[in-house]
């Protein structure tokens, strides 16, 4: 029979998804393959029970991570496969997690791998191995890294003291800022002599200034310069100004040199205060230079950002497929991924088979295609159950993949 091995307690959820498993095959089972008979895909969403040859199937980790653990702490990692007469084993950094191991042990009956006093030392990438008589798969790699989080030096006694002019501003450095894993957020409080408690100090438009003070032409304290950003995510450009009376500031898309209105497409969104422009859920046509604008009585001034929209690769499809197929035929596995638009070309995709890089094994039965988004397995036979794995990488990151073929006579 089919098993699960799993890391977790068998919940509701994992009980449904076996009764939905034995539904799919009932379907199976019910499904003829004449002697013309094409390759039949399966999705990998979908939880089966095999009664035919089949590499495992990994579904947890199923999505890239980065974990962050204090110094010191106890955690784990768990994995979760399905197949039949699965060992499940760990990787970190690529090689296996040696048994004698002071400070991660790895349980194989169920999958868990645990750190006791975690430190520096035990980061890493971590993939889960499933493996059977007949394949390797491979899981999405985790990546663990140890939080930092240092302290401000808060030594009075190293104050800056700055002086300013009726009617202008200033742009307060922050120095000396300690390097936070992961990167942190940053907030300003303010104490006075005659407060001694520290008062947050809130971004937005607090201050108003009085009309008989002097007239002061808008000047740039500060803005984004050159920004790089992820597609699907979000980013927000910020411009302040000094100035009297207090200056409007406008938002421009240099692209179309037009005014940028709030909450365009529901997903661009210019702050109270107008100091900043927020834009989610980025795409490639938001890449491109916006112009931050302040005007007042005695003139006008500018900044302009540039913003590149960027991106890991992306499968354009499910890449690899799960194929099951039929003795004789052919088994092709794609694997096609774009970068953001006006990068340049990704490099072709690596191939392994069962975890192995592929190398000499191209032969009259495994063969490329000539720009390598493609594994033909050729006249397939019932020695042919395998677990094929792609990975895709640029400089922002990587698509990692991970399918299999099996044959029915």
């Amino acid at each position: 029979m089919f098993e699960k091995v799993t890391s977790q307690a068998e919940n509701k959820s994992a009980r449904t998804m076996a009764r939905l498993g034995i539904l799919w095959v009932h379907l199976l089972l019910c499904v003829g393959f004449p002697e013309s008979a094409s390759i039949k895909y399966w999705p990998k969403s979908t939880p089966m029970e095999f009664h035919i040859p089949a590499p495992p199937h990994v579904i947890d980790p199923f999505m890239q991570t980065t974990e962050y653990h204090s110094a010191g702490t106890r955690f784990d990692l768990n994995c979760e496969a399905w197949g039949l007469n699965v060992t499940l084993k760990w990787l970190q950094d690529g090689s296996t997690i040696s048994p004698t191991h002071a400070y991660i042990t790895e349980h194989p009956d169920n999958g868990t791998l645990s750190f006791h006093g975690f430190t520096r030392r035990d980061e890493g990438y971590f993939q889960c191995r499933a493996s059977n008589q007949y394949g390797v798969s491979l899981s999405q790699v985790v990546e663990v890294r140890q939080s930092v989080t240092p302290q401000f030096n808060n030594d009075v006694k190293n104050a800056m003291t700055f002086t300013v002019h009726e009617g202008g501003g200033i742009a307060l450095p922050c120095h000396d800022r300690p390097t936070f894993i992961p990167q942190a957020s940053y907030n300003w409080y303010n104490r006075t002599d005659t407060y001694q408690y520290q008062i947050h100090v809130k971004r937005h438009d607090r201050m108003d200034m009085d009309i008989n003070e002097t007239k002061v032409i808008p000047k740039v304290l500060g803005w984004t310069g050159h920004v790089t950003a992820d597609k699907g995510g979000e980013v927000t450009l910020e411009c302040f100004f000094s100035g009297n009376p207090k200056p409007v500031i406008r938002w421009r898309d240099g692209e179309q040199d037009t005014t940028i209105i709030n909450g365009t497409g529901r997903r661009i969104y210019v702050s109270r205060s107008s100091h900043q422009l927020t834009i989610s859920r980025l795409t490639d046509n938001d890449e491109g230079t916006y112009i931050c604008e302040a005007e007042n009585s005695k003139g006008s001034a500018r900044a302009s950002t540039f913003l590149n929209v960027t991106s890991r690769p992306l499968f354009e499809k499910e890449s690899p497929q799960i194929i099951i197929a039929p003795t004789g035929s052919d088994a092709t596995f794609s694997c096609v991924a774009k970068g953001a638009f006006r990068e340049q070309p990704l490099a072709p995709p690596d191939w392994t088979i069962n975890g192995n890089s592929i190398g000499p094994k191209q032969d009259e039965q495994i063969s490329l295609s000539e720009d390598k988004t493609k594994l033909t397995v050729h006249n397939v036979t019932k020695d042919d159950v395998m677990s094929v794995q792609c990975n895709v990488s640029n400089s922002r990151g990587y698509a990692f993949g991970n399918g299999y073929l099996a044959v029915i006579e």
